[in-house]
């Protein structure tokens, strides 16, 4: 059997993170720019997930809602 720490190493070797690590960049902020820059685009992404969380749930609603209307047309 693998050990777990072989498949973390693996998945991580999958998502490219293994190759940031081995390269060894610094990716720590050099100015307040590069900060507030990367917190805009964390704030962005946060803001991207939950709209795409909402469009995600009206499309369910909207096809639950389409799927009780056909039962009810079959069942009347």
């Amino acid at each position: 059997m693998r050990s777990g720490e072989e498949l973390r190493a693996r998945v991580r070797r999958l998502r490219g993170e293994a190759r940031r690590d081995e390269v060894g960049l610094d990716l720590d902020p050099r100015s307040a720019y590069e900060v507030l820059t990367r917190q805009m685009v964390s704030d962005m992404a946060d803001e991207l997930r939950e709209l795409r969380l909402r469009v995600n749930g009206l499309i369910f609603v909207t096809i639950g809602a389409v799927v009780t209307d056909a039962i009810l047309r079959l069942i009347k």
